[in-house]
């Protein structure tokens, strides 16, 4: 009996250890969890102004041009945050909303406004999404006419920024 004393000791720690090891690989897995809501633009969006997919048709210049207009906005106090939206696929796991620029950006808004409070600008090939901060209600109007960009996304957002 005196011997295993010493042995009982010595697993404790052990125990803990393996306790602390599976408490906090579950910490990790549920926090992924959390991030991984399904809408790729509403991850990228809480950290950055402008969501563009990889494979989403604009050109390298298109790209830098766009994130340069974004930027400027922003400089001028004008917290504009972009989607680029150019398939289905884009849109994660709500892929229900592919061709409503409206209705996802409402959805896109309320995903990202705990984070992101100024206005929120979505293009898809089929037209456009803006959510309005209070002060920016007449941007809105700006965007009325512009036609659809179609596989033209790059430069059919470019000009939505720009108006």
């Amino acid at each position: 009996m005196t011997h295993s004393t010493p042995r009982r000791l010595a697993r404790r720690p052990l125990r803990g250890l393996g306790a602390a090891i599976l408490v906090a690989v579950l910490v990790a897995f549920t926090a992924g969890l959390a991030r991984a809501d399904g809408d790729p633009a509403s991850d990228v969006l809480s950290s950055q102004a402008l969501f563009v997919p990889q494979d989403g048709g604009l050109s390298a210049t298109q790209q830098a041009q766009l994130g340069a207009l974004v930027a400027a906005a922003r400089a001028d106090g004008y917290d504009l945050r972009v989607a680029v939206i150019a398939r289905s696929a884009d849109l994660g796991l709500v892929t229900a909303l592919w061709r409503q620029p409206a209705n996802y950006a409402r959805f896109l808004g309320q995903e990202i406004a705990l984070i992101a409070h100024g206005p929120l600008l979505v293009i898809m090939p089929n037209g456009y999404g803006y959510i309005p901060t209070p002060g920016a209600r007449a941007a809105s109007s700006a965007l009325d006419g512009l036609a659809a960009p179609g596989p033209a996304l790059g430069a059919g957002a470019i000009a939505a920024v720009r108006r």
